[in-house]
């Protein structure tokens, strides 16, 4: 399943985790796979409510109208069990067609009936459509009421995820799986692009910020530590002596893992 090395978040059993990912995901734009366990078989969607597209997945009035779907009939199929739910990445909801598109030329889903970003069963739609259907979908907001109940049920034995770790089995299955010459991603060069994707989504990667001598300017705020020693020149066991130690950086820059304004 080469699409997990690059999610940023995992659902391994979405018909178990619903209200996890309707709270995580909550009022977010972005990019999703659905994965096939038994085939290895990707899909790739967009949308502006990543919370709610997911848990349409899980709907049958939804399965139904889209029956001839390659991704629904595999899910039919092979049912929910064997199927993970993926978030590539979140994003400006102006912008998920575009990162949409990203993916799919990336990562080339075999359940997609189009190559292009929007597209539903292989027609294009036009602007015109785009424009309505996320227009559509803009303002939509659930009541307090609900908020709040979806924060009640997944708290303590509630979470569908209360008490469960993955085993050192899986655990080990998964490593082996992802390494040596018969890796999925094995001999597969990876765009810049989802290189900084990956650093930046690192869960140990935090924001580096740059000020003058006396505090009172910000210079720059980098990604992380490898990014600011890239484009300042300084290197990164430096930068990271001078946060710890609190001195500065050639006598002349504050870098600083918290902003200061």
């Amino acid at each position: 399943m080469r699409v997990l090395i690059y999610a940023k978040r995992i659902y391994f059993n979405p018909s178990s985790e619903k209200h996890v990912i309707s709270f995580e995901n909550f009022k977010q734009a972005g990019v999703y796979a659905l994965v096939c366990k038994v085939s290895n078989k990707i899909y790739i969607g967009s949308s502006v409510y990543l919370g709610d597209r997911l848990l349409d997945y899980m709907q049958p009035a939804y399965l139904g109208v889209r029956a001839s779907s390659p991704v629904i009939r595999a899910i039919v199929k092979y049912g929910y069990i064997n199927f993970c739910f993926v978030i590539l990445e979140t994003c400006l909801p102006e912008l998920v067609l575009e990162r949409e598109q990203f993916w799919l030329d990336f990562l080339k889903p075999e359940y997609n009936l189009s190559p292009t970003a929007g597209s539903t069963l292989g027609v294009s739609l036009s602007e015109a459509s785009k424009t309505k259907i996320s227009l559509a979908r803009l303002g939509k907001t659930h009541t307090l009421e609900t908020r709040q109940l979806m924060s009640e049920t997944r708290r303590g034995p509630n979470n569908p995820m209360f008490g469960k770790s993955t085993s050192e089995e899986t655990k080990a299955l998964l490593s082996t799986a992802f390494k040596g010459p018969n890796g999925p991603l094995s001999g597969i060069p990876r765009p810049e692009e989802v290189l900084h994707l990956m650093r930046v989504n690192h869960p140990h990667t935090k924001a580096v910020f740059q000020y003058t001598q006396d505090k009172k300017e910000l210079i720059a705020k980098y990604d992380s530590i490898r990014q600011a020693a890239e484009i300042t020149g300084i290197s990164r066991n430096y930068i990271s002596k001078c946060i710890k130690d609190g001195i500065l950086a050639h006598g002349k820059w504050v870098f600083s893992l918290t902003s200061l304004f």
